[in-house]
């Protein structure tokens, strides 16, 4: 199940638009979106932190207006820290599968993303606060 973000911020766009299947509007929403996923590393070996997040956004709209959407997202903040950075021997973070879909009981768009984060090295801390994201959708209004 996924973790809840929070929306930072949010501007959107919307576009009048023509495709055959009858979607005649583009929204087009950018911002920020705001979770905490923290490692601390205790070892010489990596630790791993991972974790889901989903975060409402958009238009709201019904079931047969929406059509489509799509999402991009990159890593908008990294928090870093090493006690001894002589002991630090590696950070890695990433963010994946970065998807949008229709929430039917808000009927806004849900984006849902994948963070992973892994520290190696007493003592070395790594946070992730936010990523910056864009959602395109596709309906029919």
């Amino acid at each position: 199940m996924a973790q809840p973000a929070y929306i930072l911020s949010q501007q959107t766009v919307q576009v009048n638009a023509t495709s055959p299947d009858g979607a005649n509007t583009l929204y087009i929403t950018n911002g920020f979106a705001s979770f905490a996923l923290e490692v601390n590393a205790t070892g010489t070996q990596f630790t791993t932190q991972q974790g889901t997040f989903a975060v409402l956004l958009g238009p709201t709209l019904t079931a047969a207006q929406f059509k489509r959407a799509i999402a991009t997202a990159s890593l908008a903040g990294l928090h870093y820290q090493a006690i001894d950075p002589v002991q630090a021997t590696g950070l890695q973070w990433s963010l994946s599968n970065v998807e949008a879909d229709f929430d039917d009981e808000s009927g806004q768009i849900e984006l849902r993303f994948d963070v992973s984060l892994k520290v190696a090295g007493a003592g070395t801390y790594a946070f992730t606060p936010s990523v910056a994201f864009q959602v395109t959708t596709l309906a029919m209004i």
